[in-house]
């Protein structure tokens, strides 16, 4: 595979020509002399503060030579269609007595600009085409990556030119939330303020567990607890653990357990409410607001871009992520002694797609929701966000797309 990996790098080289590449325009010059002694140990070119790094192992050079890079290149050549440039463009050239291919691959590293959920790879012009060729690259942390044999040529970082309404998202508003970077790197109209339904119990989840409960506490069952719309099948007077309410306002996203939840805070619903909405102000969430604990209310609204923070922070807590990631739960009521098996909201968590928790919501108002905690196959974390789908399986689909494009983009 590698072998015919650089026979065609080989044929693209004779196309490219070793011609020199017109207009040397460049804001910087560097030209690096290397002794026998620097060619023997190797060498790491570093140019325009690190913006470009060549590394020349051992065993590339055999003879002094010296190294000419410039850049950036103010004769920018135009990206393919369908990419855009993400780096500005350099030039370099390893001086060798006979042009060819270098015997072995030195890594070049450009510095990239911005966030992406698309692709990015280095590219190299070809002079003889008129045409840019990508070659296999490694994005890294605000930089990409990739071995090339080419002793002189132009090169720069291109990114696919997707966005995410290129994907036919039916939803109203997703965002793709980077865990590690701490920000949005995919998004469609994720400023768009909508009622979110059941997602609000994240927040309702978050305010109890702050009011520090105890969770073996036996919780009776009252007529006031009642709601419309999921609800844990129980009959007032009954009584459970408060853990187990916990997971049914969670994982089966009942209403009448979510006021039982909120009543065994001691804060009542007012002061309760108060507190998710202090609680959101606190995270800095200026669109995001709560008239009650449940969903129920059109007027629990947030954006996509913000609702993918409070989920965050809300999963990064081991009770909620507990009860979030379950696909059933089990309980004996403590007075009745009937059982009650939950089933979770969540069809994602049946599937194996990296999602480690999530919340569901639905109303009319709201349309189907879900926000899920992902996590890739190099460990690379994810929160994403979808709000407003039509149909319970289109925003689990576009969630489940949403997944693969994080894990094999970024």
């Amino acid at each position: 595979m590698e072998k015919q990996r650089y026979r065609i790098l080989f044929l693209a080289l004779v196309l490219v020509g070793f011609s020199r590449i017109p207009g040397t325009n460049a804001q910087e010059a560097l030209r690096v002399p290397l002794s026998q002694q620097t060619v023997e140990r190797g060498y790491t070119v570093s140019f325009h503060d690190a913006a470009l790094r060549l590394a020349i192992p051992v065993g590339v050079l055999s003879v002094p030579t010296e190294i000419e890079v410039f850049g950036p290149l103010n004769d920018v050549f135009s990206p393919p269609q369908g990419f855009r440039f993400v780096s500005d463009q350099f030039q370099y050239h390893i001086h060798q007595d006979v042009p060819s291919l270098l015997p072995k691959a030195v890594r070049l590293s450009l510095v990239v600009s911005g966030e992406g959920l698309w692709k990015r790879s280095i590219a190299f012009f070809n002079t003889k085409t008129g045409m840019w060729q990508r070659i296999p690259s490694r994005a890294e942390s605000g930089r990409v990556s990739a071995w090339i044999r080419f002793p002189y040529v132009r090169v720069a970082v291109l990114e696919e030119e997707g966005t995410l309404a290129s994907l036919q998202l039916r939803s109203q508003a997703v965002a793709v939330y980077d865990r590690g970077r701490g920000t949005i790197v995919g998004q469609l109209k994720s400023d768009s303020v909508l009622p979110i339904a059941s997602l609000s119990k994240l927040m309702t989840a978050m305010v109890f567990v702050e009011s520090d409960p105890d969770w073996s506490a036996v919780l009776t069952y009252k007529k006031t607890d009642e709601r419309i719309g999921a609800r844990l099948r129980v009959i007032p007077g009954e009584q459970l653990r408060t853990r187990d309410a916990f997971a049914a306002m969670l994982i089966g996203s009942a209403n009448n357990a979510t006021m039982a939840i909120v009543r065994a805070s001691g804060l009542g619903k007012k002061a309760f409410v108060e507190r998710m909405n202090e609680k959101a102000a606190a995270l800095g969430l200026l669109h995001t607001s709560f008239e009650e604990p449940t969903g129920l209310s059109a007027r629990n609204v947030s954006t996509a871009a913000e609702y993918a923070r409070l989920a965050e922070e809300a999963f990064a807590i081991p009770e909620i992520t507990e009860m979030s990631q379950k696909l059933t739960y089990t309980f004996t009521t403590v007075n009745t002694k009937r059982s009650h098996t939950i089933r979770t909201t969540n069809d994602l968590l049946k599937q194996d797609i990296g999602v480690l928790a999530g919340k569901t919501g639905y109303t009319d108002e709201a349309k189907y929701c879900l926000a899920i905690k992902t996590e890739t196959l190099d460990q690379r974390g994810f929160v994403i966000v979808v709000l407003g789908n039509e149909t319970s399986s289109g925003r689990f689909r576009e969630a489940a797309r949403l997944t693969a494009l994080a894990s094999r983009s970024l």
